[in-house]
């Protein structure tokens, strides 16, 4: 099967699914605590019966009786041994972390043109805010419930509205079909929507001239990306005027925000998500923070030590268990992301709210007249199976790469990709600095590595 006849069968299962999640925003906080039961029960019944890692840890577990209130007294799973117990995990015969290695690998060499796995399995790689590399598995239901969650509160505005387009969205994302936001955030979830999908590592001469050409009504893509665009919609040197502005995959600060409602004087609909879960909440105009889609996942908001918080300013993790992902199962995941959250949305009160995102950090570097985008290395660092975490500081005329790798890596190789990628971006000559490492610096306060530090003149 190609990738456009895989693409097709997600986007139709997406048209048939609107309707429904559209409804799920009506529901009162016990309809969607009955269904979170069902999904969650669902879930640990395919976990116990098809991966080999949960068959142990929920031997003898009552599912059928199993409630909420009981989840937190399953045990936590972080990335290390995601990694560890891949084969283990996986509940889809036929996976595993090698083929799926493989399969990345050829997609990178040009090999493949088709990211989909037998058909229906997409293999994500990431560094997450972490640095730290990981390896997940998205099948077909689990996009398709994500990509709604994303759309959901936009189709049904529209439909208020009785807007019946055709729509134009404009989806500035990673230039890799390697890269997850490039098959989350494209997908048209209504047949009036004509979707043009941009490279974030595209010039910005190239970007301008495709927007003005194209004049989307809605616009979406990384949130430093698009901050761009509102510095050239303010500078003149590009004409769009869109209603609806979406910002994703990095932290949205409050500079960026505002020169975007100053550039098109539309509020900016911040989302929130990672590789391992999807997305997972969502902005709208109306709402005091991002909707979460509590559908799809189960959050835990707690301390350095795991245990549930009382108070937002204890928060230091985050304990998530998927509801939609039967093929790669991730129940009480560790995300080292923090939140604040409000316990019920005043706009769709069965939902909880998260009221800001801390400890997410992804910077331009800017060199004299040229900015260069975190992706330009993400593409390569991110991608390498051997690379573990790693760190890039900017400097005056390139950068200092720290690596935590187990195996050998060819530094030299690694550096010549991302010099070829800066050059492309205006920066000739760039000075590398790649060096092995045992470990990265960590925040005092988060525990987290910022992946990407710029300098700041």
């Amino acid at each position: 099967m190609s990738y456009e006849s895989s693409r097709s069968n997600l986007i139709k299962r997406v048209h048939n699914s609107i309707p429904e999640h559209i409804k799920r925003l009506s529901w009162s906080r016990e309809e969607l605590r009955d269904f979170q039961t069902t999904r969650l029960r669902n879930i640990l019944n395919t976990a116990l019966e098809k991966s080999p890692y949960y068959r142990d840890i929920l031997k003898g577990l009552d599912i059928k009786s199993f409630t909420l209130d009981d989840l937190s007294s399953l045990p936590v799973l972080k990335k290390g041994p995601v990694m560890e117990n891949w084969d283990e995990i996986v509940a889809v015969e036929g996976l595993s972390i090698k083929s799926a290695e493989e399969h990345l690998e050829k997609l990178r060499d040009g090999k493949l043109d088709n990211p989909y796995f037998k058909k229906e399995y997409l293999f994500i790689a990431t560094g997450g805010s972490s640095g730290k590399r990981g390896l997940f598995v998205w099948d077909e239901e689990f996009l398709s419930e994500t990509v709604c969650i994303c759309f959901r509160t936009l189709a049904m505005e529209e439909m208020r509205r009785g807007s019946i387009g055709p729509i134009k969205m404009a989806v500035l994302e990673a230039p890799s079909l390697l890269h997850g936001s490039r098959h989350l955030f494209s997908v048209n979830y209504a047949p009036n929507v004509e979707v043009k999908i941009l490279s974030s590592m595209e010039s910005a001469d190239m970007q301008h001239e495709a927007l003005n050409d194209f004049q989307p009504d809605y616009l979406i893509g990384f949130a430093s990306v698009i901050a761009e665009q509102a510095h050239a919609q303010l500078r003149g040197s590009l004409d769009i005027n869109p209603r609806w502005v979406s910002t994703n995959s990095e932290p949205l600060d409050d500079e960026m925000r505002d020169v975007i409602n100053n550039a098109w004087g539309t509020y900016t609909n911040n989302s929130w998500g990672s590789v391992e879960i999807g997305l997972v909440a969502m902005e709208t105009e109306d709402s005091t923070g991002m909707i979460i889609g509590e559908d799809g996942v189960i959050l835990e908001v707690v301390d350095n030590n795991l245990n549930p918080v009382k108070e937002s300013k204890d928060a230091r993790k985050i304990v998530a268990t998927s509801l939609i992902n039967k093929s790669f199962p991730l129940i009480r995941y560790v995300i080292d992301d923090v939140i604040e959250l409000e316990e019920h949305s005043t706009l769709f009160p069965a939902f909880s709210e998260i009221k800001s995102i801390l400890g997410r950090t992804d910077d331009w570097f800017a060199y004299n007249k040229c900015r260069v985008h975190p992706m330009v290395f993400r593409h390569v660092l991110g991608q390498i199976k051997e690379i573990e975490e790693y760190q890039v500081v900017q400097t005056d005329h390139g950068a200092d790469i720290l690596i935590v790798s187990p195996d050998k890596v060819d530094c030299e190789k690694i550096g010549g990709e991302i010099s070829v990628n800066l050059e492309k971006e205006g920066l000739i000559n760039s000075n590398l600095n790649l060096n092995i490492v045992e470990s990265l610096p960590r925040h005092p306060e988060t525990g987290k590595v910022k992946r990407f530090i710029a300098i700041r003149k």
